[in-house]
Order: structure tokens, then sequence, then C-alpha cells
């Protein structure tokens, strides 16, 4: 990433995808769970970089380039909300 100061979250993904042989493999309702969590917590780490990058696009006179970030940063909010409604969804049908 070339921008200054800029910091790059980790993309890694916290849960195994090797393929492992038959009978070890966690089954999808096993797996959801892991993933939702991991996509929660990686949007919020986005979500704070969004809205440090929004004020620097408005200290540095950018204000709609600011305002767009903002409004990703929003948007990213509401999704993270409807990944927590499925996992919370998930856990009461568990």
């Amino acid at each position: 990433m070339s921008a200054e100061n800029a910091t790059q979250p980790s993309h890694a993904p916290t849960v195994d995808h090797t393929h492992a042989r038959e009978g070890d493999a966690m089954n999808d309702a096993e797996k959801l769970p892991i993933l939702l969590e991991h996509w929660i917590e990686h949007n919020a780490a986005h979500e704070a970089e969004f809205a440090k990058w929004a004020q620097r696009a408005e200290a540095a006179g950018l204000k709609d380039v600011g305002n767009d970030i903002t409004q990703a940063a929003e948007a990213l909010r509401g999704a993270s909300h409807r990944l927590q409604t499925a996992l919370s969804s998930l856990r009461g049908s568990a």
C-alpha cells in the first residue's frame, strides 16, 4: 500500500481452508458462526479505517470524498448488523 501512514487490515482468514479428509471436515452449521464472527470483526476494523480516512479527507478539503467514505462506513455498519442478526439467529436455532 503506497499511501502514507495507511494501514492494511489483515485479510487472512481465521478459518482453516485446507481440505480435510472425509469425516474430519466441519459442516456448514459448524463453520457459519466462525465465519460470521470473523466477518463482523473484519468489518469493524474496516469501519474504523474508513472513519479515520473520512476525517483526513475532510481535513484536506475533500468534503465530498469524506462524506462518501462516511456513507461507506455506515453501509458497512449496516452489513455488520445483518451479519450479527444472522449469527444471533444461528445461535438461537442451535
